[in-house]
Order: C-alpha cells, then structure tokens, then sequence
C-alpha cells in the first residue's frame, strides 16, 4: 500500500492503533471520574500514554485535573484571542504567542506530554502575555468566578463528549 492511501479497517494503522489507546484511556477515566487513576497509572493500567495529552489528563487526574488542564488552554487561548494589547511591541508579539499556543495545543491532541516542562513553558508564556498586556490596556486575565467556572466545566465536559462519540464512530470494533 502507498504513503498515500488510508485503510481504516487496516489493524495495522496507526489511526485504529490511536483510537483504541483512547478508547482504553476513557475506560480508565470511567473507573474513576472524579480523581482519575493517579499520575504516571495509565501507561501501568493500558501498557502505553494514550496519545492525546487532555485525554491522558482527564484518566489520570480525573474530571477536576483534566479540566483544569484543558481548562488552562482555553482560558489562555481566548486570552490572546481577545487582547488588544496598548503596546506596540505586544500588540506585534500577539499572533505569535497565539499561534504557539494553538499549533501546540493543537499537538497535544495526538500526544501525551501534559505534564512536560515544554508544555507548562507554553502556557506560561500565554500567561505572561497576558498580564502584561492587562497592565496598559483592557484586562483580558479572566477572574476565577462562576461565569468562568462554568465555561471551563462546559468546555471540558465538550471535550469528553466529542472525543467519546469520535471514538466511537471511527474505532472499528473488529479490531479492537
């Protein structure tokens, strides 16, 4: 078969591969959904990382740890969506925080490095932008009220459903 050609019924495709290491991680998340299994567990209960690191997050950290993993992510994402920075050499600097911000949360759909150095620097980086660009123009640091409580809980929740429903779908159950 050619680089170019995609067999989805194919037990030696990665994409299948990929799908049930997730679909192993979501048991792992159901067997216990509010704390998750523990840090560093899920390579010991599934054999490998699960390739998806907010999906890693939420199995081993539970609903409240990949929440406010995926959680993080949004608020600094839509921090820099939303800054409108009154200095000139931020106002420059904002499409290239946002775009690394984006291309690696973008990859850690298919990795699992959440609890990186890289991957808090990444973050970091996001939020220092951000406060930065709060001090001379409008305040884009969201507070830790309900309204932003909720957001992060919808977003997280969002993230579990589609994930479970592409799992499903796209996972061919002989192969599994």
């Amino acid at each position: 078969m050619g680089a170019t050609t995609l067999n989805l019924d194919d037990p030696e495709d990665t994409f299948q591969t990929r799908l049930e290491l997730w679909n192993h991680a979501l048991d792992a998340f159901r067997s216990a959904p509010l704390l998750g299994i523990g840090q560093g567990k899920l390579v010991d209960q599934i054999g490998q990382v699960a390739h998806n690191s907010f999906l890693h997050a939420f199995a081993e950290t539970g609903l409240l740890g990949g929440t406010a993993f995926i959680g993080s992510f949004y608020l600094v994402l839509r921090g820099l969506w939303r800054a409108a920075p009154a200095n000139a050499g931020l106002a420059r600097m904002r499409p290239y925080v946002l775009a690394l911000t984006v291309g690696y949360a973008a990859g850690l759909v298919s990795l699992s490095r959440c609890y990186t150095v890289p991957t808090q620097l990444v973050l970091a980086l996001g939020t220092v932008f951000l406060v930065l660009a709060s001090r001379d123009g409008p305040v884009v640091m969201p507070a830790l009220e309900w309204p932003c409580i909720r957001r992060v809980t919808i977003v997280g929740l969002a993230f579990l459903a589609a994930v479970y429903v592409f799992v499903r779908v796209m996972l061919n159950p002989a192969l599994s």
